[in-house]
């Protein structure tokens, strides 16, 4: 039987194909489908894809070798020898193909769990898989049996094997990568960042650094100790951004929208550009970094030759050595004031000097007691303190007490100069829509407040956002992620803004543009607590306790007003796993999960019937399958509906199953019975 080599052994072919033109035409490939990943196969002369579906491309001309049937897949894998083609869903099957027949070699089957990564180890014979349950699992390949389990107190969101395969990085929501000995399952190592977007392209191995993608920034640690060697900015890039690293050489590739941007590290220089005709989802190196297979979700994917792009050094190289300083790196922005060194580029916020039950007060936004603090401490003395007249001014700015806020900022600017008096007049100001004044006072306080400028340009964005100028305020704080250090609260307020953005959208029935803002502010959202955090809290009334898990209920309800019932019960089911971590879960939160829960089951249950009535089984399948995911008290009725769906596409098994939990959840149902005789 003639069957087709995956394996690196049969390279020499690939090499031939770039030979011919410095630069020929890329290949392109209509999928027809959403596509969620691509790979390619360990020799680089295919490329599988997966959505609707895992396909196998021939990479120098996009002929289709093979089609294998799996539903939502989010994510793949093939092994190093070429044997094994890995799949992971969004309902929580592993499916593992044998490539010499592309026939199911086995199925792995975790309820109620999304597969967000899989990769195989470098000898072929083990599969480690990520999951929203918490946990990475190593399987016995040739067995398909569990092996070792590492857990975690949060979704798993990526996991790798190292390139020696004695370790492998997990990757957990936002929070920390792991390192974990992959002989006997032992944690290494946890370092603390945050990896985005979540999935294993984004996890670099090269010998003992492990490199990652944290917002802006590619970023590498040592292993052993998880000290950090190495930062670099990944410039102009926003929160659907994708980056992919090359095996050898310094060029990075990263896409923003429809463009590819390559790299060049050790320069810092551009050096090329692919324009895609859609938005890009993913882009992939082959191994032997001679192609870039660009895929679009809408089901565009296009494979470009590299041969003009130079790449001469190994990439681990440029991770042995610190890393370009700020004076080498080409300005991000002409928005922002210079930041040197004399001007301290952290956060250092100025501290608050009240009466401590006036603070109280105002932490717990009982306002007006804090105002009557505040006014009685200023009338008991002859020369009022400027702090206490600065803080005062603030208080009334949250009360809308324009005219009074102003009045008390411009005396305590009078007895003393300070931070909070600037900003006090700065939000009176806007608050009374002389906006153009509101942003003077900030500028003015630039120049008497160098050690506070980080803080202060923090702030005058909020205050910008406040007036309304919601983009031009949500640019000022990436300019200052650029620019200023430990900047993971500008991170946290840019989030709360698209928050705020996403639900005056919602107010105005815009949920579509609801929606990406909403998206915009997850992928922001960092864990963030800090004293500044609380100042900005005070100042603004902005309150981030929970804002993650706000920010996705918000997106689940978006997208549930949209339509898009089964995209809202994969995002309810990303955040119902954060609040299963959260000991101190609101009880409104509690009860939001419950009614939810309750409409969306529903609401897939219809529209699984509609889709049998017209005899569309394939989506009806996939409507039951999301209501089931959502663990209904009596799932009984939608099984039975999803074991006929399977008959009617010939799923025999598939039927069979469902019909035994039928008839486990309830023996006295005569549809159970009457679905087992049918499959049977």
């Amino acid at each position: 039987m003639h069957t087709l080599s995956f394996s690196a052994d049969s390279h020499d072919r690939v090499v031939a194909l770039m030979t011919t033109n410095e630069r020929s035409p890329p290949v392109r490939i209509h999928v027809g489908s959403d596509i969620s990943a691509t790979t390619f196969t360990a020799n680089g002369e295919y490329l599988v894809s997966g959505g609707n579906g895992v396909r196998v491309w021939l990479a120098k001309d996009g002929k289709e070798i093979a089609s294998m049937e799996a539903r939502s897949v989010a994510c793949l894998a093939v092994s190093k020898d070429g044997r094994w083609i890995a799949a992971g869903t969004l309902w929580g099957y592993v499916f593992v193909w044998d490539t010499e027949t592309f026939e199911q070699a086995f199925t792995i089957k975790k309820d109620d769990e999304i597969i967000y990564a899989v990769d195989f180890s470098p000898d072929s014979t083990r599969l480690v898989t990520a999951s929203s349950n918490c946990t990475a699992i190593v399987w016995d390949v040739a067995l398909c049996r569990q092996v070792q389990t590492l857990q975690h107190e949060n979704l798993v969101t990526a996991a790798k094997y190292s390139r020696q395969g004695d370790r492998i990085a997990t990757n957990t929501y936002v929070t920390s990568v792991r390192v974990w000995d992959s002989n006997n399952g032992r944690l290494l190592v946890e370092i603390q960042v945050g990896v985005t977007p979540w999935d294993n392209a984004h996890l670099l191995w090269s010998n003992n650094h492990l490199s990652v993608i944290s917002g802006k920034t590619i970023k590498s640690f040592e292993t052993s100790t998880g000290s950090s060697v190495w930062e670099w900015p990944v410039l102009d890039s926003d929160y659907l951004s994708c980056v992919s690293f090359p095996q050898h050489g310094e060029i990075i590739a990263y896409s923003t929208k429809s463009t590819v941007t390559f790299w060049d590290t050790s320069t810092d220089t551009p050096l090329d550009l692919i324009q895609h005709p859609e938005d890009i989802f993913s882009i992939t190196h082959s191994p032997d970094d001679r192609f870039l297979a660009i895929a679009g979700k809408s089901g565009e994917i296009s494979i470009s030759g590299l041969s003009h792009i130079p790449n001469s050094t190994p990439l681990h190289s440029a991770f042995q050595y610190p890393p370009p300083t700020s004076r080498d790196l080409p300005p991000t922005s002409q928005a922002l004031p210079p930041i040197s060194q004399d001007l301290h580029p952290n956060f250092q916020d100025p501290d608050i000097q009240i009466d401590d039950a006036a603070l109280d007060s105002w932490k717990h936004d009982q306002l007006e007691n804090a105002e009557a603090i505040l006014t009685a401490v200023i009338h008991e003395s002859q020369n009022p303190s400027y702090h206490v007249l600065a803080s005062r001014a603030l208080v009334r700015t949250r009360l809308q007490q324009w005219d009074a806020a102003l009045v008390d900022a411009e005396k305590a600017i009078d007895i003393q100069p300070s931070v909070f008096a600037f900003i006090a007049k700065s939000i009176a100001h806007v608050g009374k829509g002389e906006k153009h004044k509101g942003y003077r006072a900030c500028d003015i306080a630039f120049k008497h407040f160098h050690s506070h400028v980080a803080f202060l340009l923090l702030v005058k964005a909020i205050i910008v956002f406040i007036a309304g100028e919601h983009r031009d305020a949500i640019s000022r704080v990436d300019d200052l992620i650029a620019t200023v250090h430990l900047n993971s609260i500008c991170y946290v307020v840019q989030a709360y803004m698209y928050f705020l953005l996403g639900n005056s959208q919602m107010e105005r029935s815009e949920f579509t543009a609801a929606i990406q803002s909403f998206q915009h502010g997850r992928a922001q959202m960092r864990h963030h607590t800090s004293r500044t955090l609380f100042v900005v809290s005070l100042i603004s009334g902005w309150k981030f306790d929970d804002l993650g898990i706000t920010i996705r209920q918000r997106l689940c309800e978006a997208m549930y007003a949209t339509g898009r019932t089964k995209d809202a019960v994969d995002c309810f089911h990303q955040m119902t796993g954060e609040l299963r971590e959260e000991a101190n879960s609101r009880g409104e939160q509690l009860e939001w999960v419950s009614d939810f829960r309750q409409r969306s089951s529903k609401k897939l249950e219809y529209l699984g019937d509609s889709a049998a009535d017209t005899q569309r089984y394939d989506e009806a399948l996939s409507y039951y399958t999301s209501a089931l995911s959502l663990s209904s008290p009596s799932p009984q009725g939608i099984l039975i509906k999803r074991s006929k769906a399977f008959l009617a596409t010939g799923s025999w098994r598939l039927a069979l199953d469902d019909a035994n939990q039928v008839i486990t959840l309830d023996p006295s149902s005569p549809w159970g019975y009457e679905m087992k005789h049918a499959a049977l």
